[in-house]
């Protein structure tokens, strides 16, 4: 709704390029709709206008721009609005006034504007998946658009360090759209489930809040939703079309891969069979991780074998991932710097390298020590790194595991140096939710305090940052 600081008069509405003088509805037949309204207006006035939405109702919208914009006040707004943001960025104080401070801050910023808040200051929203229901928020925030696939990586885990009860909320979010539709979505967004993508990495969101201490949530709930999505397929062909349930699961779960043969239909990505099934042993060990903490041992133990179906993608005699037929031969011919229809916006060589839950098992399935070191040098030599995509994202950061930390922090060094700009081409490809810009500023953040603890970086939870990053440099980076 909007609302003016003038009475107005109703002028019409228009739809398309047609104009319908005195009308007070029309519907967008044959164009995108509108309205319009007249003023009387003295030499030098101007109008104000202010604006509140609600994807639930006229009265929602109303209540949520009383409580949001009470008053006309431009100037005092701007400041309310300038404060809030300096609050939010002010997390972590940077005291440079370099172009790498504003990268930073500007990365910071892209981190925090997704997913968006959709339930009203009432916590009414729409229910999940088109069910038309209203249905109430208590005590936490719901949110919608989960760009799953980029911002488990980054996003979220920024999040847990520096905003966990917003993050908190996300989690609440992500179990009541399970709850209502029955699965854990893959990829929701417009509030609802798509089958955009290749994973299951809700799972990956809930189980690292849970693991950093974020659990005022229904943990056994949760875990219930994360189980389902891995073994259950939707009762109807309909649902699993709508996008509840992994892709290619039954594939999955007869072969402990995705066969070549399988096509996997009905998905917004085709096809991609080796890095789904890369995607989906990660899923399936965080989903053991879970059923482990909870009491849940049986489980926990069918799941942390399933965490392993990464060998059955990696070809033992190339060391690198590679398509895979449903008699167990591999696809040939066969170039692991080349693209190919079974690997998610990538190589062979970037996905290879995806088993961030058993990366001493990698090591050793390609050879070991050395070998892993020799294939991660070629990679970066051979220019198949490239961070404008997420399959990239954690490469640099692998070395760590093989010991040759210097490694990581000449590549990131790089990466931070060559990839990121405070000009209008900044990025080196799609932000994706802010999961590029995340990624700078984990990495920002790593680097202070490794290579500059004692410095003028006045860092809130810098403990906490800490503590994270050793964890992550055992487990994963």
């Amino acid at each position: 709704m909007v609302q003016f600081d003038h009475s107005f008069h109703i002028g019409g509405t228009w739809s398309g390029k047609r104009r319908h003088d005195g009308a007070q509805s029309q519907q967008g037949t044959d164009g995108s709709p509108g309205a319009y309204v007249f003023f009387d207006l003295r030499p030098g006035e101007a109008v104000q206008a202010r604006v509140g939405t609600s994807f639930t109702s006229i009265e929602e919208a109303r209540h949520n721009l009383e409580a949001e914009i009470p008053g006309w006040n431009f100037d005092q707004l701007a400041e309310q609005v300038r404060e809030q943001w300096n609050t939010a960025l002010g997390r972590i104080q940077i005291q440079d006034n370099s172009p790498k401070r504003r990268i930073f801050y500007t990365a910071l910023y892209h981190s925090m504007l997704v997913p968006r808040t959709f339930s009203d200051v009432s916590g009414a929203y729409q229910g999940f998946a088109g069910e038309g229901r209203i249905e109430f928020a208590k005590d936490f925030t719901y949110y919608c658009d989960y760009s799953l696939w980029d911002t488990f990586r980054a996003v979220h885990p920024l999040f847990t360090i520096l905003y966990p009860g917003r993050e908190l909320d996300m989690v609440k979010s992500l179990i009541a759209k399970g709850e209502q539709g029955g699965f854990l979505p893959i990829y929701p967004a417009w509030n609802s489930y798509t089958s955009e993508m290749v994973d299951d990495h809700a799972v990956s969101v809930i189980s690292d809040a849970y693991f950093k201490g974020i659990r005022d949530f229904d943990v056994e709930q949760a875990y219930r939703l994360m189980r389902k999505n891995a073994l259950e397929m939707p009762a109807t062909h309909e649902q699993y079309v709508d996008g509840r349930g992994r892709r290619g699961l039954e594939s999955y779960l007869k072969y402990g891969y995705i066969p070549l043969e399988d096509t996997v239909p009905d998905a917004f990505h085709n096809n991609e069979q080796v890095s789904r099934t890369l995607e989906y042993a990660y899923d399936d060990f965080l989903v053991g991780e879970m059923a482990q903490a909870l009491g849940h041992t049986e489980e926990a133990e069918l799941f942390h074998h399933r965490a392993l179906n990464y060998r059955n993608v990696i070809d033992p005699g190339t060391g690198f991932a590679r398509g895979r037929h449903a008699d167990g031969s591999w696809d040939s011919p066969f170039d692991p710097g080349k693209s190919y229809p079974y690997i998610t916006e990538g190589l062979p060589f970037q996905y290879t390298f995806f088993v961030p839950q058993d990366l001493p098992g990698l090591i050793n399935l390609v050879g070991g020590r050395e070998a892993f070191i020799k294939k991660l040098d070629a990679l970066f030599a051979k220019g198949y790194y490239d961070h404008g995509n997420e399959p990239s994202h954690h490469l640099a950061y692998l070395y760590d595991n093989a010991w040759v930390a210097w490694k990581t922090q000449q590549h990131v060094r790089s990466v931070m140096e060559n990839q990121y700009a405070d000009g209008p081409s900044g990025l080196a490809g799609n932000d994706d939710c802010g999961q590029m810009s995340a990624w700078y500023v984990l990495s920002a953040l790593a680097r202070i305090i490794h290579e500059s603890p004692d410095t003028e970086f006045l860092i809130c939870y810098k403990h906490v940052v800490k503590a994270v990053f050793e964890a992550e440099k055992e487990a994963f980076a």
